[in-house]
């Protein structure tokens, strides 16, 4: 929920009223799709979700670390 003592700003609505109407057509161009159109904007989504994941992935540069308990130098467990 907002701020009540927050100023009001009208870009903020601007920008949430252009995002609803966005959403609004592309919802109404899904629904009048054709089979075909649908399975290939399908396909288009999932090539951009796809393309953003290996970018975000390449831009992690830090190496991933196992640390499950046989890589942790000293883990011993304990006995039940």
């Amino acid at each position: 929920m907002a701020d009540a003592s927050a100023p009001f700003d009208p870009n903020t609505l601007n920008e949430r009223l252009i995002r609803r109407e966005a959403l609004r057509r592309e919802a109404l161009e899904l629904n009048t799709m054709t089979p075909a159109g649908l399975e290939g904007a399908l396909a288009n989504l999932s090539a951009e979700v796809t393309a953003e994941a290996v970018e975000r992935q390449a831009r992690t540069t830090e190496p991933r670390v196992e640390t499950t308990p046989a890589r942790i130098e000293g883990f011993r467990p304990s006995r039940p």
